[in-house]
């Protein structure tokens, strides 16, 4: 593969911005992404292929990317070759509100336990059934909401083929609770919750298997809103998680949410694999 590196100034209120695209400099496949995109820019580098591809990824730099103009570049920046448009949104959704353990038991209502869940609803606070298609329907408004169901509807103007991609799976609670204070995000959620728990050597998050629901219930929701826009959704392959869903170890990257590169050279592959790409 080429690999290159070719960095776009753009100008917009007298501020420089720059992007890098990385891999072909013809792309017939290009991926767009939050920060999941940085990793599957650097493991272009090692990828054994005969397809175009290429990464759009802001340039190192003091320059503040704004969302409007990332997502934009490509129908802004025709690129004959393109052909398709690989999309892996944002991974971080699952864990704003169902990572912390909190004074509510909750049970997961679908379809298939209606029975068990109404023998629970006397011992469970209000709040604590939740319904699985609010879940997602809730996801789905989310996705709506940041544009991501726009952003779709546009690339497709231009009859590119474009391709919604799951985010990484939950990790270990274990490993949750080791990194929790390196990143400011997640550590002002981590005090916040010690402020009202006695007991600053408890678990403060909550259980892995519900968590994995979780995150299977954002997956259908981005599954959902492919399907509204006519793009196809590509899931994260078993093989990328243990038998109780949890991600991999040998995938983690050094925080809460985000994969390394082995997990970006092992996704390429499965995209090549069943010629997605």
């Amino acid at each position: 593969m080429n690999f290159l590196k070719r960095v776009n100034p753009l100008k917009k209120s007298d501020e420089k911005i720059s992007w890098k695209l990385i891999g072909s400099i013809n792309p017939e496949v290009i991926l767009l992404g939050h920060s999941h995109r940085t990793t599957m820019g650097i493991a272009l580098n090692n990828l054994e292929t005969n397809k175009k591809i290429a990464v759009l990824m802001e340039s190192s730099g003091p320059y503040k990317i704004p969302e409007s103009e990332y997502w934009n570049f490509v129908s802004q920046h025709k690129i004959k070759s393109l052909k398709k448009i690989i999309i892996i949104w944002q991974g971080h959704l699952s864990l704003i509100d169902f990572l912390f353990r909190t004074d509510t038991s909750y049970f997961l209502v679908n379809e298939n336990n209606l029975s068990e869940a109404r023998a629970k609803r006397n011992e469970l606070s209000n709040n604590g059934l939740i319904f699985e298609k609010d879940i997602v329907n809730t996801f789905q408004s989310h996705f709506i909401k940041d544009g991501l169901i726009e952003i779709i509807k546009n690339l497709k103007k231009d009859n590119h083929e474009v391709i919604l991609v799951a985010s990484p799976p939950p990790k270990s609670s274990k490993y949750v609770n080791g990194v929790l204070h390196d990143e400011i995000y997640f550590e002002k959620m981590y005090r916040e919750y010690f402020k009202n728990v006695a007991d600053t050597n408890s678990d403060p998050i909550i259980d892995e298997s519900f968590r994995v629901r979780i995150w299977e219930l954002m997956e259908l929701a981005l599954k959902n809103s492919a399907n509204e826009c006519g793009a196809r959704f590509f899931p994260i392959p078993s093989e990328f998680m243990n038998d109780e869903g949890i991600l991999l170890e040998k995938y983690y990257f050094g925080d809460v949410s985000h994969a390394n590169e082995k997990y970006a050279k092992d996704l390429w592959d499965a995209l090549l694999k069943n010629e997605v790409i």
